[in-house]
Order: C-alpha cells, then sequence, then structure tokens
C-alpha cells in the first residue's frame, strides 16, 4: 500500500500594508514636530544651564572681592549669605532642569513610537539589532513605588546637569554652615563637631536633591504622556516648555 504523500504548505510572507500617502504624510508631519519639541527642549536645558553656571561665576568672584575689600570679622557672615543665596537660586535651576528632562523623555517616547508604528506596520525587515527597539514598550518611565527607599534613587541623578547642580549646591550649604559657625566661635570651641555637621548637611542635601529630582520627573513623565499642552498639570516652579 503506497503511503500518502504528505504535502507542506508554506505560509504566504505577510505582506506589507500600504500607507495612504495622506496618512503618511501627516504621520511625518507629527514626528517632525516631535523632534522639533524635543531639540527645544534640549537647547531650554543648556539655557538653564549656561544661567546657572554664570550665577555660580558671579557669586564666586563676590566672594573672592569680599575677602580682598574687606577680610574683616563680617566677612564669614557675608559670604555665608551669598552661598545660602546661591543655593536657594540652584535649586530653582535645579527643578526646572528636571522639567525640562521631563520634557526630552516625553518627546522621545513619541519619536521612537512613531519609528516603531511605521516599521511594524509597513512589515520592514530591520537588523537584529533593533529587536529590543520594536518589543513592547510601555510610555512612561518606570515607577518608583518599590525602589522609593532603595539607593538608587537617593543617588542616581537623572542627567549630568542635574549632578552638577546638586553637587554645587550641597557644596555650598555645607559651606555656609562651615562659616557660620567659624563666626560665631564654634568652629574653635569644637572643631571636629563643626566639621561633621557640615559634611552630614553636604551628604543630605546632595540625597534630597537627587531623590527630587527623581520622583518630580517621574511623576511628570507618568502624569503627561505625549502632550504638548503643559499649562495645567505641570508644576510652575518645574517650567513650562
Amino acid at each position: 500500500m503506497a503511503k500518502a504523500r504528505q504535502s507542506t504548505v508554506q505560509p504566504k510572507p505577510e505582506l506589507p500594508v500600504q500607507i495612504d500617502d495622506k496618512v503618511l504624510d501627516v504621520i511625518m508631519k507629527e514626528y517632525d514636530a516631535l523632534r522639533e519639541l524635543y531639540s527645544q527642549a534640549e537647547a531650554g536645558a543648556q539655557s538653564i544651564f549656561n544661567f546657572y553656571l554664570t550665577l555660580v561665576t558671579t557669586v564666586g568672584g563676590a566672594i573672592v572681592l569680599i575677602l580682598q575689600l574687606s577680610p574683616s570679622n563680617a566677612s564669614p557672615f557675608l559670604i555665608s549669605g551669598l552661598l545660602v543665596f546661591a543655593t536657594t537660586i540652584g535649586s530653582v535651576y535645579l527643578s526646572a532642569l528636571t522639567g525640562r528632562y521631563a520634557h526630552m523623555s516625553r518627546y522621545a517616547q513619541g519619536i521612537d513610537a512613531v519609528r516603531r508604528h511605521l516599521i511594524e506596520t509597513l512589515k520592514v525587515p530591520m537588523p537584529d539589532v533593533y529587536r529590543a527597539f520594536l518589543a513592547p514598550h510601555k510610555n512612561t518611565m518606570p515607577g518608583l513605588g518599590s525602589r522609593l527607599f532603595g539607593w538608587t534613587v537617593w543617588l542616581g541623578p537623572t542627567g549630568t546637569y542635574q549632578l552638577f547642580v546638586a553637587a554645587v549646591n550641597s557644596l555650598s550649604l555645607a559651606a555656609a554652615v562651615w562659616l557660620f559657625l567659624l563666626a560665631g566661635g564654634a568652629v574653635q570651641s569644637n572643631a571636629g563637631r563643626s566639621l561633621l555637621t557640615s559634611v552630614l548637611i553636604c551628604v543630605a542635601t546632595f540625597l534630597v536633591y537627587n531623590a527630587y529630582s527623581r520622583m518630580m520627573m517621574g511623576k511628570i513623565v507618568r502624569g503627561l504622556g505625549i502632550q504638548v499642552d503643559t499649562l495645567r498639570e505641570m508644576p510652575y516652579i518645574t517650567g513650562k516648555q
């Protein structure tokens, strides 16, 4: 008895979907708009950081001038006040930088979503390095609830600019406390305790800055998605785009 021949049916390759020219034009215009918004947010972050560098340079020059013109007993108080002022303004700059980084993250998510949509819809064969990129993604940052008290939320800054501002602000506040204690005579009576107080303030301030930056950025990105209008939802102190 002859064996029946088994015929193997080859699956037909999935044909790419044809996108209407008008639809494609709208998608590409949206892609260009997101790229432009990303560039504006990046330029805004650079401008804010440049203003902060100008502030730090000005305060440093004022401190040198005070030391040269009036090296009196009141100089530590004046310098301490300048450092506290610089730290206060620097905190606002840090918050504004966090807002700009959140905008950049939102627009980058939109750009990636459009790219992924076009590749998947048109069935474009891509190299293996795109495998992770084409995998399902959420359009929000990872939740911070499970890591709220972990070391990463305290030590990991959201960007290089935020790290620099947090470090300078922390050192400035610690130096202001040290000078205040020096002018009050606490350093002469107990130098070890005064030094420990300044170091603890520096470390605590640095950790709080990083934690604030990460939590605010996560909240903004999760709450706003990729929409452009941020007038009502976004806190004023973080700045508008």
